[in-house]
């Protein structure tokens, strides 16, 4: 049996908690493990804190890791009704312009706290 998909987000950013509450309601149930990199109570965190906070990323039950789009993808592909779908965000162009949008949202994404100097 797969085990759970773990998704590391950042628990002080407030599109990142929206997202994670939004995937948890909208994913399989046993799909996906949120974790709040902030406070990585009971695991062991796949980069330091400081690579995390660069993009979103994914780890699957086998240990490959999944960053940015590519970790939006593998979201994705767990909410029911959107796996077919889903194939068309792996299409190069589709890939392309969807890894740039995710960049950019990355960049103007709220940060607060002491991980997040102004």
């Amino acid at each position: 049996m797969v085990g759970p998909t773990e998704i590391f987000y950042d628990g002080r950013c407030a599109w990142c908690r929206l997202g994670a509450r939004l995937t948890q309601r909208a994913v399989e149930p046993d799909m996906v493990m949120l974790r709040d990199f902030t406070a990585p109570a009971g695991c062991t965190l796949p980069l330091t804190v400081e690579g995390l906070e660069v993009a979103l990323t994914a780890r699957s039950s086998e240990g490959n890791l999944v960053r940015g789009f590519d970790a939006v993808l593998a979201i994705a592909s767990s909410i029911p009704g959107l796996r077919r779908p889903i194939r068309l965000g792996r299409l190069a162009p589709v890939h392309a312009v969807g890894s740039a949008l995710y960049g950019l949202l990355a960049l103007i994404r709220p940060r607060s706290g002491p991980l997040h100097p102004r």
